[in-house]
């Protein structure tokens, strides 16, 4: 069976921000639900490259919450491999990798 992650993303009046894979759509919807309830707060995510992002959540806001399963290829996903070495090269008597001066 192969390998899958799940992206977010959070459309905030319809500006789309994909989030870095720490984010939890959960704890998203707790949040967004916690700021309308209490008329208005800030949401804080973590976007795809790395920065903070603090969202302004009114009840007026509109966010969407998405989750997409990406499925993986064996031959591209990140499985436990060997470590990387780089090749073996023989060079013949006569074919040297450098230069004589």
């Amino acid at each position: 069976m192969g390998q899958s992650i799940e992206r977010l993303r959070i459309a905030v009046d319809g500006v789309s921000h994909a989030l870095a894979p720490l984010e939890h759509a959960d704890d998203l919807r707790r949040q967004v639900l916690a700021a309308v309830h209490a008329g208005g707060g800030f949401l804080t995510v973590t976007t795809d490259d790395g920065s903070k992002l603090s969202i302004l959540v009114t009840p007026a806001t509109s966010v969407t919450i998405s989750v997409v399963t990406v499925h993986l290829q064996e031959d591209t996903a990140d499985t436990q491999q060997a470590a990387w070495a780089p090749p073996s090269i023989s060079y013949d008597d006569d074919d040297t990798p450098f230069d004589v001066i």
